[in-house]
């Protein structure tokens, strides 16, 4: 199954290695990403705040991955959680 690395920066060349449909798929989560972070940036970021996030990511991820397995192609067995 699939892993998140927390690698930072990735050099430019390996996006222009990537079919169409990851280099979309890699855009959306970037821009997830961004959003997420901005969020708690111009919110502030309280313990709160931040569980609330993750709880909603989580229940969503759950009904994604519920759908991927229905059709036979899951990426990943549990979340990835940095924090628990």
């Amino acid at each position: 199954m699939a892993t998140i690395e927390n690698r930072g920066a990735v050099d430019p060349a390996e996006y222009r290695e990537m079919p169409d449909q990851v280099l979309f798929a890699q855009s959306l989560v970037q821009q997830g990403a961004i959003h997420a972070l901005s969020y708690l940036l111009q919110t502030g970021c309280t313990e709160e705040t931040a569980t609330q996030m993750l709880a909603s990511l989580r229940k969503n991820a759950r009904h994604i991955g519920d759908e991927a397995s229905r059709r036979g192609m899951n990426l990943f067995e549990r979340d990835q959680l940095a924090f628990n």
